[in-house]
C-alpha cells in the first residue's frame, strides 16, 4: 500500500469512527430526553418500580392533553393479588394504616365507601400539624376503579384504576387539579409527586403485613 493509500484509509476510518460516536451521542441524548418526560418507568425486573408522570397527556405520538398542565399520575405494580389490594383501599381500618406520605399518620372519621359517600379524614404531620381532608366518592367499580373529589384545598379529582395481574396488581393513580396554579403549588413546591410515591411505598409495606 502506498503512503497515499494509507493516508486515505486512515481518513476513512477516522470519519467512520466520528460518525459512530455522533450516532451514539444522539442515542444517549434521545434516551435522556425520554426519561425526563416520562419519569422513571418500571423495568421488567422491577415489578414494584413506579413511574410518576407530571405531564401524562404529552407523548411523542399524541398531542398534549388539554389538562396536561395540571395532572399527576403514578403507575405501580403491587406484589399482592387484587382482592387484597382492594381490601386495603376499601376498609377504613386498613387505609388509615398506610395513607399519607412518610412521617404522617391518619385518622378517618367518616368513610362511606359508595358513590356519593363522604370520606372525611385528618392527616397528622410529623411536626404536629393536622390537615383536614374532606372528599366525596364519585365512582366505585369493585376491583376496577375508585374515584373521589377532594373538596378541601387543594381541590382535585383522584381516579385509581386496578388491573388484576394474578399474584400482583397494577394501580394507576391519577390526580387532576382544579387549575395549573394549584398544580404548581402542590406538586412543585410541596413535592406532592414524592408524597404520592411514598404513599404507594407504605401501601406495599402494609400489604405484606396483611398476607
Amino acid at each position: 500500500m502506498t503512503n497515499q493509500e494509507k493516508s486515505n484509509a486512515a481518513a476513512t476510518t477516522a470519519s467512520t469512527n466520528a460518525a459512530a460516536t455522533a450516532a451514539a451521542a444522539k442515542t444517549v441524548s434521545t434516551n435522556t430526553a425520554a426519561t425526563t418526560t416520562t419519569g422513571t418507568a418500571p423495568s421488567d425486573n422491577q415489578a414494584d418500580a413506579d413511574a410518576v408522570n407530571t405531564n401524562p397527556g404529552a407523548t411523542s405520538n399524541t398531542a398534549p392533553s388539554p389538562t396536561a398542565d395540571r395532572e399527576l399520575t403514578l403507575s405501580r405494580i403491587l406484589p399482592a393479588p387484587i382482592d387484597l389490594v382492594w381490601e386495603a383501599w376499601s376498609q377504613p381500618e386498613h387505609i388509615a394504616s398506610w395513607w399519607g406520605p412518610n412521617g404522617f399518620s391518619t385518622t378517618i372519621h367518616v368513610m362511606e365507601f359508595r358513590p356519593n359517600g363522604e370520606w372525611n379524614l385528618v392527616m397528622h404531620g410529623p411536626d404536629g400539624t393536622d390537615y383536614d381532608n374532606k372528599s366525596i366518592f364519585t365512582e366505585i367499580i369493585p376491583f376496577k376503579k375508585i374515584a373521589y373529589q377532594h373538596l378541601t384545598w387543594p381541590n382535585f379529582l383522584t381516579t385509581v384504576e386496578f388491573e388484576d395481574l394474578g399474584e400482583a396488581t397494577r394501580i394507576t393513580w391519577h390526580m387532576l387539579f382544579d387549575s395549573p396554579e394549584t398544580f404548581i403549588q402542590v406538586v412543585q413546591l410541596h413535592k406532592a409527586d414524592q408524597g404520592l410515591q411514598q404513599n404507594a411505598d407504605k401501601l406495599i409495606t402494609y400489604l405484606a403485613k396483611m398476607k
